[in-house]
């Protein structure tokens, strides 16, 4: 009986885990899963660690699945054990240490306690979406989680030695929970500190192109007075007209580039220093690649409220898919990246688009997980696009290809009763 009980609390805290804090769809099939899992686990109740491994497993994958980063779905796996193992810690192997415990009464606490846990964690995750942004990680850290599960499992090894009420099953229990606790919290710090590190730079970005762009338009002022100069003695010399084409010509290619450099002071509409930081990273990484790019901003765009980290994540996932997927050839006439910004009545809209070559696939198809054009990508650019909108209900995307033009069209715009 008291196995029994034991396989069924087992399985109740790895659901409760995943439907707080990660489940997003498809419930009915994920809770047949486990009720299968379940009863054969009743059934072969000497296959209990087995099934616990199982059950570890298929979280694993289910996050997997998501974001297709093995980091991540053990980072985000280490924060629910975690969480099961300090609540059976406190309320069933500690009391069953030091007094009678009834497991009946004592699971009841635990599920208890589990849930407070769960949704303090779900309130955490509310305010600073860390979960969110976990699943949109892109970088690989194979590293870590080898070196996490070399030092782990010799030490889960070791626990499952001892009988569960002695003192040094409960030693060892303290210390798988520190080994859980100091990984998942030093991985996360690293996580949150490269975020930070991408705030900054975005925001270094803008005041770096700013900078710059009032230097060129001082040099262009000041070069513009000596020409002018140059022009007004010719006229006062009475030259003759060659004189003054000559200078003109020589002078023209010269203003020419001054005043395309000028230009990007179009930027200074953007009164919100992140989403102008993120646009004049864009602006360089075109030139670097030598994409044809032209911005149109008609009217000032200020401070936008939407949380820092998704505006970055939102502008650049979009920015850098536009670049990605830049195709151009003969058959199209505007072969540059055009981006409008909008400051309308209701709402601000942003219109990104770029020449594309025709395609036959569904342009809402892009924002699943794995939908890419692209050999090296693994698709989720866009999808991570779509999960920042889902979390902000005053953002609406559309998306769309004109097939006259040949050009892909991605349209944001932001409702403007949430933002300032």
């Amino acid at each position: 009986m008291e196995v029994s009980i034991y396989i069924l609390l087992f399985h109740l805290n790895f659901a409760l885990t995943w439907y707080i804090l990660l489940a997003k769809n498809k419930w009915t099939v994920d809770i047949l899963i486990r009720l299968c899992l379940m009863f054969l686990n009743l059934w072969l109740s000497e296959l209990t660690s087995q099934f616990l491994v199982l059950l570890y497993i298929y979280h694993a994958v289910q996050i997997f699945r998501e974001n297709k980063n093995i980091f991540v779905a053990v980072l985000l796996n280490t924060f629910c054990i975690n969480a099961i193992g300090i609540s059976i810690f406190l309320t069933i192997e500690f009391p069953r240490l030091v007094s009678h415990c009834e497991l009946g009464t004592n699971g009841v606490l635990q599920i208890f306690l589990l849930l407070i846990i769960l949704l303090a964690m779900k309130i955490i995750e509310q305010r600073y979406q860390i979960i969110s942004y976990l699943y949109s990680y892109k970088k690989q850290r194979n590293f870590s989680v080898v070196l996490f599960f070399s030092i782990f499992i010799p030490f889960l090894l070791y626990h499952t030695l001892f009988p569960n009420d002695s003192l040094y099953f409960i030693l060892t229990s303290c210390l798988l929970i520190l080994i859980n606790s100091f990984y998942e919290l030093f991985m996360l710090l690293i996580v949150l500190n490269e975020q930070k590190e991408e705030y900054y730079s975005v925001y270094m970005e803008s005041m770096k192109r700013n900078k710059e762009y009032y230097r060129k338009l001082e040099e262009f002022c000041h070069d513009y007075k000596n020409y002018i100069g140059v022009l007004e003695n010719l006229l006062q010399n009475n030259q003759f007209k060659q004189e003054l084409e000559a200078v003109v010509n020589y002078e023209k290619d010269f203003f020419e580039t001054q005043l395309k450099d000028t230009l990007h002071i179009k930027l200074q509409k953007i009164h919100d220093p992140l989403l102008q930081g993120i646009f004049s990273k864009f602006m360089a990484r075109a030139e670097e690649l030598k994409i044809p790019y032209v911005i149109q901003i008609n009217h000032i765009i200020p401070k936008l409220t939407i949380n820092s980290y998704d505006m970055i994540r939102l502008f650049t996932n979009i920015t850098e898919n536009s670049l990605t997927h830049y195709e151009s050839h003969p058959a199209i006439d505007r072969k540059e990246i055009i981006i409008k910004i909008e400051n309308l009545v209701d709402c601000f809209y942003f219109e990104f688009s770029n020449p594309s070559k025709k395609t036959e696939c569904n342009v809402t198809d892009l924002l699943n997980k794995g939908t890419t054009r692209q050999e090296n990508s693994k698709g989720i650019g866009l999808y991570s696009v779509k999960k920042i909108i889902e979390n902000n209900e005053n953002i609406s995307l559309s998306l769309k290809y004109d097939r006259k033009e040949q050009r892909f069209y991605c349209v944001l715009t932001l409702r403007k009763q949430i933002i300032i």
